[in-house]
């Protein structure tokens, strides 16, 4: 069973993102280590083995390299398999994970966020060995999140519409990890 804070794991992700749009390394791997050691209940070293691979998946991803992005984040799930008692098939979540990477970026300018939910709600699914149906809010709140992130970080974007943005992707955020400690704790007992 899992035990944390969603709003205090939301913090650490938005943490994140926010280091890597400002190229921020040391800070993405700071806000990473404490987002995974929070969750899952890992000690820093366990924190640091499990997003390792996290970092090469990332700039694989954004030079468009799909193979070598999932390639790295099987090796992730497969060490967060490791610390947890999940018993997905690593591969098979990576799949899921790399493909709404890349449907996010193809969609990213659509208001329709139908294909992106579909996508959240088969990778949770996979992870946590069950329907996509009982994922699917998941799924939406996740989109929800991607989708202010998003609005946060455009360009012609004014400083009042990216403190906006950044405080709804939280919310959203706060929303998927409640539902995600809920169903995880149902499912995990």
């Amino acid at each position: 069973m899992l035990n944390y804070n969603p709003q205090k794991v939301a913090s650490y992700e938005i943490g994140w993102w926010q280091a890597h749009h400002h190229g921020q390394k040391l800070k993405l791997v700071y806000y990473l280590i404490r987002q995974m050691a929070k969750m899952y209940d890992l000690n820093l070293w366990q924190a640091i083995q499990v997003i390792k691979p996290l970092l090469p998946a990332a700039k694989a991803h954004n030079y468009r390299r799909k193979d070598e992005a999932k390639k790295f984040i099987t090796q992730y799930y497969t060490v967060l398999k490791k610390y947890t008692s999940y018993k997905y098939q690593p591969a098979e979540v990576a799949e899921k994970e790399v493909a709404w990477w890349w449907l996010h970026d193809d969609l990213e300018d659509d208001q329709n966020k139908t294909q992106l939910i579909n996508a959240f709600a088969e990778v949770y699914a996979v992870m946590l060995s069950t329907s996509a149906d009982k994922t699917r809010l998941m799924g939406e709140y996740r989109a929800q999140a991607t989708h202010f992130h998003d609005l946060a970080e455009k360009k012609s974007a004014s400083t009042e519409q990216v403190v906006k943005s950044w405080k709804q992707a939280t919310e959203s955020l706060n929303l998927f990890y409640q539902e995600f400690l809920k169903l995880n704790n149902i499912l995990f007992k």
